[in-house]
């Protein structure tokens, strides 16, 4: 009557119709798959009765909240040789930290190094290490017009490396 598939694990060896086993594997999954979506994706919990928990919904924690009431903190060190740009260019640097990631900011020059602080009007604990990879592409020699774009766009990065990390090839002319 056609292919058969049986049930290797059970003892009676069911057979039934290939077909009639696609369907039915079809509309336990089609079944499965209604369940997750009327569940947003997730297990349902049920209550004593049966019916449906809603998942507790709680309000996003501000930076200051996030850190336990204390503010974060980051210092980042400038090179001998990003010294005077970074005097000439301050208020460039200065003002899309403060005004876009409402961070504190300050040059320390005892230590050549500038330090950046979370205040309380900072929503986000993740903007104080965007602000230090801005202000790191900076010392690496990135122009501020083009190290802003790490504050605008997510998931972008800059990575650097010494030259003498680079092993030399020799290259032998026969």
């Amino acid at each position: 009557h056609g292919i058969m598939a049986s049930d290797a694990a059970s003892s009676s060896k069911t057979d039934m119709p290939i077909e009639l086993l696609a369907k039915t594997l079809e509309s336990e999954a089609d079944r499965m798959m209604d369940d997750a979506v009327s569940n947003g994706g997730s297990k349902r919990q049920r209550g004593g009765s049966g019916e449906p928990i809603d998942a507790p919904e709680f309000p996003a924690l501000s930076a200051q909240e996030a850190s336990g009431g204390q503010a974060e903190f980051r210092r980042v060190t400038v090179p001998p040789n990003r010294y005077s740009p970074l005097r000439k260019d301050w208020m460039a640097i200065y003002t899309p930290i403060v005004e876009q990631l409402k961070l504190n900011i300050r040059m320390n020059p005892r230590n050549r190094s500038v330090e950046i602080k979370t205040s309380e009007h900072t929503e986000d604990i993740d903007v104080l290490q965007k602000a230090c990879d801005f202000l790191k592409a900076y010392m690496v020699g990135f122009t501020v017009e083009d190290a802003v774009a790490l504050l605008r766009v997510d998931d972008l990065f800059v990575e650097s490396f010494h030259v003498t990390d680079v092993k030399m090839l020799k290259v032998y002319v026969a």
